[in-house]
């Protein structure tokens, strides 16, 4: 099992490698990794009919429960667990970021048309876009973990693997402001659903 899941990984890397130049910059990259780690949570909370409810906002519906927060926020692999390893890894004399705060700011904004993740962009209007992401991997994605629990787990270790790679790259000053960025997006979208 162990191999499966380092060779589908491994897929994924090339994916991204290889489709690299399609995202306008690096921070954007880093991102819209974050996005899709978010998403795999909600995709794997709704495949395994976990907790959740749909909650309507500005004529939405949007994904909120203890399914996606248990990918998100509480198992031992959930996306938060690992980024905070992560983060104290690379950056052992600075604090994590406060991502209750952040998850609180992203709750009360859901469906606010001129809400910015971390000032940057709209997430509503990125979605598209990490949908169609999604889509393109979500072949490999399911290879990687027969049951969709492992989905996020794949996607945040694809998440780690490119943050090595930029802080070897880029250094670690960019890459430690953009920590929120990452948390606040995946957060956002984990409660983003297609809609026809």
């Amino acid at each position: 099992m162990e191999n499966i899941f380092i060779v589908q990984k491994s897929f994924l890397l090339d994916y991204f490698n290889e489709n690299s130049s399609s995202f306008p910059d690096k921070k954007e990259f880093m991102i819209t990794l974050g996005a899709l780690c978010g998403y795999a949570c909600q995709a794997a909370a709704r495949l395994e009919q976990k907790g959740y409810l749909l909650v309507k906002a500005a004529g939405k519906n949007y994904f909120f429960g203890d399914g996606v927060n248990y990918y998100l926020l509480e198992s031992s692999n959930s996306f938060i667990t690992l980024m905070k390893k992560k983060f104290e890894s690379m950056f052992k004399n600075n604090d994590f970021p406060d991502f209750v705060k952040i998850l609180k700011n992203v709750a009360s904004n859901i469906g606010n048309k001129n809400y910015k993740i971390n000032g940057l962009f709209n997430p509503e209007e990125k979605f598209p876009y990490y949908l169609k992401v999604w889509n393109d991997i979500f072949d490999i994605v399911k290879k990687s973990s027969n049951k969709p629990e492992g989905w996020p787990v794949v996607l945040t270790l694809v998440l780690d693997h490119f943050m090595n790679v930029f802080f070897v790259c880029f250094g670690g000053k960019e890459l430690i402001t953009l920590f929120p960025a990452i948390i606040e997006n995946a957060f956002y979208i984990s409660k983003m659903i297609e809609e026809d």
